[in-house]
């Protein structure tokens, strides 16, 4: 006899009309194919609410059945009037003014005292774990003079408001000490004194209404969604490993609006961010968790340089939040505008923060608040100042580059950084400013912490041996444009050390990796994986056989179609697998996409057309920015070939762009 198949569990999520026709929802924001395939309205995602009364009537006047399911309710229960609900809760504020707890009919209220607490300044260690007044923080983002909520009217959506806000490829200057970046590339931030609070949050303009709120599904079941009174609420934190749950159902900002993009960010933007999901995921575990310290921190210190690094933090991820949201739906501009104006807040915040107590106030918060920036960046595809805010973080690396014993989460946060750093210098092609053999001690320090990384496997789907192996290239490839430029002869020691990157570049395998992070019963982690590494390997090949054995794309078509081949299996197996989840998320990191697709020849470019085409899905707009540059830089090379100005090289392709871009 076969064995019974087990039946399919039941799911919660979804648009109103397929949970009404009781078929699976693809959870595709604004709306789901199913309904999109059989040409009827799309029910949407947002929240129903129904009196618990009416449902009792319409339950009794019905059937009795719901689904499959017999209703039987409690004849006993009457539901209470109007006048008699408004009566008790009428009776519960004036207890509750009163500091008394109170109980009438179904509610009840306690009173709830926070012990007291020393103040702290910025020598003093952030606390992590203790009770918070959450209603303290309301005026944070309320206009302090008046009381109410700012509201920003007239305002373009094209056109930002704050200076060091514009859409531009000019950096803005934050950091006040000593900068590698050329002073032309950098634009001065505007210091004078704003007429807003920079802890004000932007409730919509007149004339939106606030069930805007529910275009996109944040992952909220009707049944549990819930919000929780500002007063009489607190927030404990633990004291160590804090791990953010799943959904957020506290008011934490006192502005709904703002708890909204936090609560975007947790249950979407996290998980989107990190190629392969781990319960390590940094943009949880480190910045959101930190974040939410800040609110502890903040509930009894707002002047400190810890508590404004705390509060550009906080402003850092509603910003690179509403970045995402506006990506999902262009049509509501007001996302965009709270995105650049949260921005400028966290920028104005963390600047002030350093020119009162220097780089070392707080190293983790610090480090967190600066990285946070980028992500800003790679959400909005805007500008090219992740360049300055990476320079800020090698500085503060720089600080300890001497350490021998730091703690997990710093040690992470100087991984990050040392890796987004190399990415961006795989692509600015610079001059070594200093002779073979020597280094400087940062670029030595970041060598070793690449080496040395336990969270780039599942972070960025790369290998530290993978990653050790592109730093070494790229190094190498900058003393070779120093020979070639004053016109030295190369030594022997630096020809040997080319052909050796070169060999191990060919040895890999990746079946000689030790995977530590991912293990290998966990059969979707480790495929991703598996796929992933294999595309950074092919990629680091191509870019070792560019910069420095000179290969031109007619030489790479096996490399280039096997990043291909990798980066399409990434995105299948996540299609085969099935997993359930709230919207797209684990989006691969590009650099070996953009990397292999700027080599591939003219006719054999449709693979990576359909490949950057599936990309769209996760609403990144620093993937739409990298692919528009990979188009031009296609256009070059093609338009000059068709001149008979000879051959031209990716590389010079790219440069002559001018563009800058991190390719995460």
């Amino acid at each position: 006899m076969p064995p019974r198949s087990q039946p399919r569990p039941m799911t919660f999520t979804g648009c109103w009309t397929c949970k009404k026709r009781k078929v699976r929802c693809d959870l595709r924001p604004t709306a789901c194919k199913n309904c999109e395939k059989r040409g009827i309205a799309c029910g949407g995602y947002g929240i129903r609410l129904q009196w618990v009364s009416d449902s009792l009537g319409q339950a009794e006047s019905g059937t009795g059945l719901q689904g499959r399911r017999s209703l039987r309710l409690d004849k006993t229960c009457n539901p209470y009037e109007s006048a008699t609900i408004d009566g008790f809760l009428l009776t519960i504020d004036q207890d509750a003014e009163s500091g008394l707890s109170s109980q009438q009919g179904p509610f009840s209220a306690f009173p709830a005292k926070p012990t007291a607490t020393p103040r702290m300044d910025a020598s003093t260690p952030p606390l992590e774990a203790f009770p918070t007044p959450i209603a303290s923080l309301e005026s944070d983002f309320q206009d302090g003079s008046q009381g109410q909520q700012l509201t920003i009217q007239g305002v373009s959506p094209l056109e930002p408001q704050f200076p060091g806000t514009e859409t531009t490829s000019d950096t803005t200057q934050w950091w006040p000490f000593d900068s590698n970046l050329p002073p032309s590339s950098v634009q001065e931030l505007d210091n004078s004194p704003s007429e807003i609070d920079p802890l004000s949050s932007l409730p919509p303009t007149d004339g939106e209404s606030s069930d805007r709120q529910s275009s996109f599904d944040d992952g909220h079941d009707e049944s549990n969604y819930q919000l929780t009174p500002v007063s009489g609420t607190f927030l404990n934190l633990p004291e160590t490993d804090y791990r953010l749950p799943k959904q957020i159902s506290i008011t934490l900002f006192g502005n709904t609006e703002v708890d909204s993009l936090m609560n975007h960010y947790n249950i979407h933007v996290a998980d989107l961010l990190q190629p392969i999901d781990h319960s390590g995921n940094p943009f949880r575990t480190l910045y959101l968790s930190t974040a939410l310290e800040g609110v502890s921190y903040r509930a009894w210190d707002t002047e400190t340089p810890t508590a404004k690094v705390y509060s550009a933090l906080s402003h850092s991820l509603v910003a690179a939040s509403a970045f995402h949201r506006w990506n999902c739906d262009q049509l509501q501009p007001n996302y965009r505008e709270m995105g650049v104006k949260h921005r400028y807040f966290a920028i104005q915040a963390l600047q002030d923060a350093i020119q009162e107590a220097g780089p070392a106030a707080n190293y983790k918060i610090l480090m967190v608040a600066v990285l946070s920036l980028i992500t800003i960046g790679v959400l909005s595809g805007e500008g090219d100042d992740f360049r300055f805010h990476l320079n800020a973080a090698a500085q503060l690396r720089s600080l300890r580059s001497r350490w021998k014993i730091m703690s997990r989460q710093s040690k992470q946060l100087n991984e990050i950084g040392a890796f987004l750093a190399l990415l961006t210098r795989t692509l600015t092609f610079q001059t070594s400013s200093s002779t073979w053999p020597n280094y400087d001690t940062n670029s030595t320090a970041d060598s070793i912490t690449i080496e040395r990384s336990g969270c780039y496997e599942y972070l960025y789907g790369v290998t530290p041996d993978i990653a050790t192996l592109i730093y070494q290239t790229c190094q190498l490839a900058e003393h070779l444009a120093r020979f070639r430029e004053e016109g030295e002869s190369m030594p022997d020691d630096f020809l040997e050390a080319c052909e050796q990157i070169g060999s191990k570049l060919q040895s890999w395998r990746f079946n000689s990796e030790k995977i530590l992070a991912i293990p290998r019963g966990d059969e979707l982690r480790f495929a991703i994986l598996m796929h992933q590494a294999k595309a950074w390997h092919s990629a680091a090949l191509i870019y070792y056989y560019t910069r420095i054995q000179d290969f031109s794309p007619g030489d790479l078509i096996q490399e280039v179609e096997c990043v291909a081949e990798h980066m399409h299996a990434t995105e299948d197996v996540k299609l085969a697998f099935e997993a359930p989840y709230d919207g797209p998320k684990m989006a691969p990191i590009t650099w070996p996409a953009l990397i292999a697709s700027c080599n591939a020849v003219r006719s054999r470019r449709e693979v990576w057309q359909r490949w950057w085409e599936r990309m769209q899905l996760y609403r990144i707009a620093n993937i739409n920015k990298q692919w528009s540059i990979v188009q031009q830089v296609w256009e070059i090379v093609d338009g000059r070939e068709k001149q008979g100005e000879g051959f031209v090289t990716w590389i010079q392709a790219f440069d002559s762009l001018g563009i800058h871009v991190l390719p995460t």
